[in-house]
């Protein structure tokens, strides 16, 4: 079995270090998973300590460094930090039709003209 420490393999039985390369550095399919979760996110969401801890949980699972046991309390604390950054970091809503009539109600009570008010 193969462990990985400060960027080199080790193997356990034999005490043997490989130097982490492109080849073993390669995203597994749950980091991918983490990674186009945070795409969705403002970028400071993404350099935060909980998204950090995603995509160090992701390549424990990918690297299977995991107690199979284990793996589903992984996963479940990656889908509850993704709920907590959701939290923190709403999505804008669009703007949808009431929304568009108070901003034209107010720029008319404020004088503005009908292309004014999209701008601000």
């Amino acid at each position: 079995m193969w462990a990985v420490r400060r960027g080199y393999y080790t193997c356990e039985p034999c005490g043997f270090l490989r130097e982490e390369s492109k080849e073993t550095g390669n995203m597994g399919d749950v980091e991918a998973g983490v990674m186009k979760s945070l795409e969705a996110f403002p970028p400071e969401a993404t350099s935060c300590a909980l998204a950090q801890s995603m995509i160090y949980l992701a390549r424990l699972l990918d690297r299977e460094e995991v107690n199979p046991r284990d793996a589903p309390a992984f996963q479940k604390e990656i889908r509850q930090t993704v709920a907590q950054l959701e939290g923190m970091y709403p999505a804008e809503p669009e703007d949808d039709v009431t929304a568009t009539a108070q901003k034209k109600r107010a720029a008319k009570m404020a004088g503005l003209n009908e292309g004014e008010w999209q701008d601000g």
